[in-house]
């Protein structure tokens, strides 16, 4: 697995990225489009939502 540090700078970080579906970390750009979003005229019709930034690894329906 290749992590954003370089392919075997930690493997434990390898090995915990093999359960984000993603299958990487996410970016601090990613955080903050989202945040963004919720921040935007866009998201004014939004109440009470969760929403997971995640990469897919929590798994609600398992």
């Amino acid at each position: 697995m290749r992590s954003l540090y370089g392919e075997g700078d930690s493997p434990a970080l390898d090995q915990a990225l093999t359960t984000v579906p993603a299958g990487r970390l996410g970016q601090p750009a990613e955080l903050g489009a989202v945040v963004a979003f919720l921040c935007s005229v866009h998201a004014g019709y939004l109440t009470g939502a969760a929403v997971p930034l995640d990469g897919g690894a929590y798994q609600a329906l398992l």
